[in-house]
């Protein structure tokens, strides 16, 4: 069962509408590179993202971003970030 003060994966995705993917401009969500955000019961995040290459040079910067927006959120106790390529 979901704690009530944990987003849900709606939620998740609305917060990484947030996150803005600094060459292109336009949030990852718009994008498709958001493959899956889940939460579990204690509060643990996994968020994959699909980048257009591995060596994205602004992978680290979304990786902070993602951590920012969602580490915030009530009842996030931590964030993992899965990488994949499109």
């Amino acid at each position: 069962m979901e704690d009530a003060d944990c987003p849900t994966p709606g939620e998740l995705r609305l917060l990484l509408r947030g996150v803005i993917d600094p060459e292109l401009g336009s949030d990852i969500v718009e994008l498709g590179m958001v493959r899956d955000a889940t939460i579990d019961d204690a509060g643990a995040v996994t968020v994959t993202i699909a980048l257009t290459t591995s060596g994205c040079p602004l992978r680290a910067q979304i990786q902070r971003d993602i951590r920012s927006r969602v580490g915030s959120a009530p009842g996030v106790t931590s964030v993992s970030i899965e990488w994949t390529e499109m």
